[in-house]
């Protein structure tokens, strides 16, 4: 898949509780040592690494339970990075709780969903016994390792998706190589962003890149670039501006097809 399908496996996680599918799925690939209610933040990350297809990159080929080892790895390989620094979706950020950056002392990891401002957003398995998103800063992150993700698919030229059981937005979004974001402003989807079995989504073209300048709204962008000011939302949704009247100079905005 690509970095888009990881998250979108870590998301089919959520509101997991423990003991729980992950846990079993180790055991079984790692022998009768994980017959228990072992803890299973980095056994979630290699799950969705292999879900994803991504077990090469993200694990170098390893199934991993123990943070620590984990880190070395991506140490060892030149992917390493101490504190947040550059820190982007896709990362795999590890945790000390004692606020250190050795990597001995890691405690925890997760994988990097987005970044704003000194807030890192993460999905954790393990986290007070449940896969949450969670909030972090630097005050507790050791470092991340990057991996070397596959290339995402092509995005097609337009078309139609049936909802199949069991799909996500972030996942049909990996499987098509069109961001989720992009589908849910073809089908005019709006947070929870539910969906549900046999429906059929639009699935949008190629998009354009447009970077905002002194004076500009989303509605004269988008009447100027789509010919109909109402499709700022469109953009908004697009682009992940949540305050329309916050627009910065220089902010790069998502144009969808016309």
């Amino acid at each position: 898949m690509s970095l888009e399908g990881m998250i979108a496996q870590a998301e089919k996680s959520l509101g997991l509780r423990e003991p729980n599918h992950i846990q079993r799925w180790y055991a079984d690939r790692n022998g009768s040592a994980f017959r228990y209610n072992f803890a299973w933040c980095n056994a979630a990350i290699t799950y969705w690494a292999v879900q994803a297809s991504e077990h090469e990159s993200v694990c170098f080929g390893t199934d991993y339970a123990y943070t620590v080892w984990h880190a070395q790895r991506f140490k060892a390989a030149g992917q390493w990075t101490v504190d947040v620094k550059g820190i982007r979706r896709g990362d795999i950020v590890f945790f000390d709780w004692a606020g250190s950056n050795g990597i001995g002392y890691i405690d925890h990891v997760g994988i990097v969903t987005g970044v704003s401002g000194h807030n890192v957003h993460t999905i954790e398995g393990n986290t007070e016994n449940v896969c949450a998103r969670r909030i972090r800063t630097a005050s507790t992150i050791a470092g991340y390792g990057r991996p070397k993700y596959k290339a995402a698919p092509k995005p097609p030229d337009g078309g139609t998706y049936t909802v199949r059981a069991g799909d996500t937005l972030s996942e049909i979004g990996a499987r098509l190589g069109v961001p989720w974001r992009n589908l849910a402003a073809a089908n005019s989807l709006r947070a929870p962003y539910l969906i549900r079995t046999g429906q059929r989504l639009t699935v949008p073209g190629g998009t354009t890149t447009y970077t905002a300048r002194k004076g500009d709204t989303l509605w004269e962008i988008a009447a100027d670039k789509l010919g109909d000011g109402a499709r700022w939302r469109e953009i908004a949704t697009l682009s992940g501006v949540s305050n329309p009247d916050e627009l910065r100079v220089g902010q790069k905005l998502t144009i969808p097809r016309k």
